[in-house]
């Protein structure tokens, strides 16, 4: 019995075969954090924001003090 919207059939049929595809999709992930250096040398990131305009090639950093910064 073939499954279709219109037949009498409402579920698709149970097969157990293996079944391989392939698929050209990626799922890129990424994170950003921004941080300062503290003078013992500690990396830290209080009173850092990571900005809205942040995406994969760049990460805006928003801040309430100034120093040296990295991300």
């Amino acid at each position: 019995t073939s499954f279709c919207l219109n037949s009498t059939q409402t579920s698709p049929p149970i097969a157990n075969q293996r079944l391989n595809f392939t698929s050209d999709y990626e799922h890129r992930v990424y994170t950003s954090a921004c941080y300062y250096l503290d003078a013992n040398n500690n990396w830290q990131s209080d009173g850092l924001l990571v900005g809205p305009l942040t995406n994969h090639y760049q990460t805006q950093c928003l801040s309430t003090h100034l120093t040296t910064f990295a991300s």
